[in-house]
C-alpha cells in the first residue's frame, strides 16, 4: 500500500512547481524582451543611411559662383531619417549621401542615430538580464525558504 504524504509534503511540492511554473514565466518574459528590443533594433537598422550632415555654405556660393558648395558637420556616420527630402542631391567624397542641416532645423527632425539605438537596446538587454536573474533569484528564495507556520494544502491558507 503506497503511503500518502503528509499536508507538510504536499505544501512543500506545491510550493515549488508554483516557482517552477513563476521561474518559466519570468524566463519566457525575459526571451520575449530580448526579441522585441532585436526586433525594434532591426527595424531602425533596415531604415538607417550612411549620411553625412552638411551645411550650406552661402558664402563660398557667393564669392565662387558655386551652387552646391557645403560645409562637413561632424562625421558621417548612420542615421534613421524618414523624411527623403532633408537629403540633398549626390553624394560626399567618403561616400555618404548629404543631409541638409538647416532642412533639419527649419523642420524640427532630429536624426536618430544608429549608435543611440545600438547604446539603448544593449542597456535594455542588460536591464531585462539583471531584473530576470534577480527575479529569479528572489523566487526560489522563497521557496525553499520553511513557513513559519502550516500551509493547508488545497487553500494555501495557514493552518491555525
Amino acid at each position: 500500500m503506497p503511503q500518502r504524504s503528509s499536508g507538510t509534503e504536499q505544501s512543500k511540492r506545491l510550493r515549488k512547481r508554483r516557482t517552477l511554473n513563476a521561474v518559466a514565466a519570468l524566463l519566457a518574459l525575459f526571451l520575449v524582451g530580448l526579441v522585441v528590443v532585436r526586433v525594434i533594433e532591426r527595424s531602425y537598422q533596415n531604415r538607417a543611411v550612411f549620411a553625412q550632415r552638411v551645411q550650406l555654405d552661402r558664402t563660398a556660393d557667393d564669392l565662387f559662383g558655386d551652387k552646391n558648395s557645403y560645409i562637413e558637420i561632424g562625421g558621417p556616420e548612420y542615421f534613421v531619417v524618414d523624411d527623403q527630402r532633408a537629403f540633398l542631391d549626390g553624394i560626399t567624397t567618403r561616400g555618404a549621401r548629404k543631409l541638409d542641416d538647416e532642412y533639419l532645423r527649419e523642420h524640427k527632425i532630429y536624426p536618430l542615430q544608429m549608435q543611440s539605438v545600438r547604446f539603448v537596446a544593449k542597456w535594455v538587454n542588460i536591464a531585462l538580464g539583471a531584473l530576470a536573474f534577480v527575479s529569479i533569484g528572489i523566487l526560489l528564495w522563497a521557496a525553499n525558504r520553511t513557513p513559519k507556520f502550516k500551509v493547508d494544502p488545497v487553500t494555501d491558507a495557514p493552518e491555525p
